[in-house]
């Protein structure tokens, strides 16, 4: 018998603007705030990813990331920076995905 079992797909566990401040609904992002996201699990410990491959999808809309860069303290946590391009209305909710 053969069992596969898949890696846990990557989960975003923070997302924070660049003075490193956690959004939220009192702390909410702006268009064109440049946001940083944390995500584990993006990729097995020693690989690299081309920033290219990576893309968020907010309200629908799919960007790339800008950057994308391993995190030293945690060998499988990755930060990514975008730039907030929606022209949605403050105080709109989007989830990312």
């Amino acid at each position: 018998m053969v069992v596969s079992i898949d890696p846990v797909p990557p989960s975003i566990t923070s997302v924070q603007d660049l003075s490193n401040s956690k959004l939220g609904p009192n702390n909410p992002a702006q268009p064109g705030d440049v946001l940083n996201l944390l995500v584990n699990g993006l990729a097995l410990p020693g690989s690299t990813i081309a920033p290219g491959r990576v893309h968020v999808k907010v309200g629908g809309r799919d960007t790339a990331a800008g950057s994308l860069h391993r995190r030293m303290a945690r060998r499988t946590q990755f930060s990514s920076s975008w730039m907030l391009r929606s022209r949605r209305r403050s105080g709109s909710v989007d989830s990312l995905d």
